[in-house]
């Protein structure tokens, strides 16, 4: 069994998808996504309702985690109150790390930034794309109710982007890097390290001229859309 978070949410037999409905999908997320720990019903509730739930709100709590558990069953896990455990005053999911792709991204980013700690950029990089290739799209996509977790996993995407590309310039990638970087900039304009890192790559590759427009830009933007300076990676580049 496998529960994908990191694009739309799925739960896997191992070869392919299990149709599982909406609301126990929204379940099966939240519980996912806090793993080892116990949701409470009322939090089960807001991530399937956000607001003005019904009154038989607990009882399809209770039916989703019971389709779940049913689904388990049909891909052979004979033990699946064991990993849909009832834990007053709510549920928790209990598995393995490399059964939920959130806990096996976080597992291998840890690996690769104590690889970039330790001044080994070759296996840093390698592991940064292999944390980065378990994302298939946006994380938790379509779910309202777990809009706050999203955001988490999307800031926590984007600084593995980063770490990435910090190793990839310290392995002399900076050409390379560079496309890339610049779709990045213009995706999150406001993200002052990836433009750091774009006036970087650009420094190396010999556009010194192109670099320094990047800052530019990026202060014009800074000044209008937040009133702010550049802040101190971003005037380090610069100088």
């Amino acid at each position: 069994m496998q529960v994908r978070l990191l694009g739309p949410v799925e739960l896997w037999d191992g070869r392919r998808p299990v149709p599982v409905g909406p609301r126990a999908r929204i379940v099966l997320a939240t519980l996912a996504i806090n793993a080892g720990r116990v949701v409470s019903v009322d939090r089960l509730i807001s991530a399937v309702w956000l607001e003005s739930p019904p009154v038989t709100a607990t009882a399809q709590i209770q039916a989703c985690v019971s389709t779940l558990r049913r689904a388990l069953t049909g891909l052979g896990v004979a033990v699946a109150r064991d990993l849909f455990v009832t834990a007053p005053p709510g549920y928790l999911l209990q598995v393995a790390p490399d059964q939920v792709d959130v806990l096996e991204f976080e597992r291998t980013l840890g690996e690769a930034r104590a690889a970039a700690d330790e001044g080994d950029p070759q296996r840093a990089a390698g592991l940064f794309q292999e944390a980065l290739g378990l994302w298939r799209g946006p994380a938790l996509e379509g779910f309202p109710g777990l809009a706050a977790e999203a955001t988490r996993l999307e800031e926590r995407y984007l600084s593995a982007l980063e770490e990435r590309a910090e190793a990839d310039l310290a392995l002399g990638r900076a050409a390379d890097l560079i496309p890339e970087l610049t779709a990045l900039v213009g995706e999150h304009p406001l993200r002052e390290r990836l433009r750091a890192l774009l006036m970087r790559a650009l420094h190396r590759a010999g556009r010194r001229s192109e670099a320094l427009e990047v800052y530019q830009e990026a202060r014009r933007i800074l000044i209008e859309e937040l009133g702010l300076e550049p802040g101190p990676e971003l005037r380090q580049a610069q100088q």
